[in-house]
């Protein structure tokens, strides 16, 4: 057998054994589905029984490429305990055209490819992330690595909440959102 018989054979027998490999795990052909964990108030929102109870605006976050609404809400759910969760939604939205979502952590590309994406933060935990988002990192959910972060470069400065670049919008002005939000959570139903 010639050199370049050897390296088409070679070749050959490579792009079978890729074939192979992705028929068998389903692969061939399909993007791999990412899910992340949700948070207790998303699992909670989720649910097909839950409603909005009550809620009210906190603000709109412009950053440009990208905004955040904040709002403090309160769900019910009769048909599981606990009947009531209360937290903040922050809807986040694209403006413009729709950027890359190759980003650095799997949690930031989840998020911004989703049309309409939305994060829910307990009650329970906005002291503590509103506390990590003024150190400049915060977790939305526990264990992923980064959920809200400051970032900085030589196209701006801002805010990323789950893959959406909010420039000029600092951590403090999310910190004061989330404070705002535990203010109003104290006249909301239990």
């Amino acid at each position: 057998m010639t050199r370049t018989a050897s390296a088409r054979a070679l070749v050959g027998f490579g792009s079978f054994l890729w074939f192979a490999v992705a028929s068998a795990s389903g692969t061939l052909g399909q993007t791999p589905t990412r899910t992340l964990p949700p948070t207790p108030l998303e699992a909670f929102a989720a649910q097909p029984t839950a409603h909005t109870t009550w809620s009210k605006f906190i603000g709109r976050l412009d950053g440009g490429t990208a905004s955040a609404i904040v709002t403090a809400i309160a769900l019910s759910d009769e048909s599981m305990p606990p009947n009531v969760m209360r937290g903040v939604r922050i809807e986040l939205r694209h403006e413009g055209p729709r950027p890359s979502c190759d980003l650095k952590h799997v949690e930031w590309s989840i998020l911004c490819a989703r049309e309409n994406a939305s994060v829910y933060l307990d009650e329970s935990r906005l002291e503590s992330i509103r506390a990590s988002v003024l150190q400049g990192n915060a977790e939305i959910r526990p264990g992923w690595a980064s959920g809200i972060v400051r970032f900085g470069g030589s196209n701006g400065s801002g805010t990323l909440i789950g893959g959406y670049l909010l420039y000029e919008v600092t951590p403090q002005a999310v910190a004061s959102s989330l404070a705002d939000a535990a203010a109003k959570l104290k006249t909301a139903p239990k």
